[in-house]
């Protein structure tokens, strides 16, 4: 059985197909849940891909230039979120 699944989260902006229900649904059933955040990086760097854990959809924040849906670096807490893309390397 899947205990973590990778989604993105829709753009409305960019007329994406909606996958807050997919989030839910995995959520609701204690799947840990993975979305893309594009982190910061050094000018002379291109920006590097995250994969973050989210607990609840609550957790993404709209971020620049096109108003895709990220969580931030970190929780509530200050505690740095899971990275499915580093646990890999």
């Amino acid at each position: 059985e899947t205990r973590s699944v990778g989604l993105y989260a829709h753009s409305e902006r960019l007329l994406e197909m909606k996958t807050s229900a997919l989030m839910r649904a995995a959520l609701g059933a204690g799947k840990r849940v993975f979305v893309p955040r594009v982190a910061p990086a050094p000018p002379d760097a291109p920006p590097a891909m995250q994969m973050l854990r989210i607990r609840d959809l609550g957790e993404l924040r709209e971020a620049p230039p096109f108003g895709l849906q990220e969580p931030p670096a970190t929780y509530a807490d200050g505690s740095p979120r899971e990275d499915a893309l580093a646990l890999v390397h």
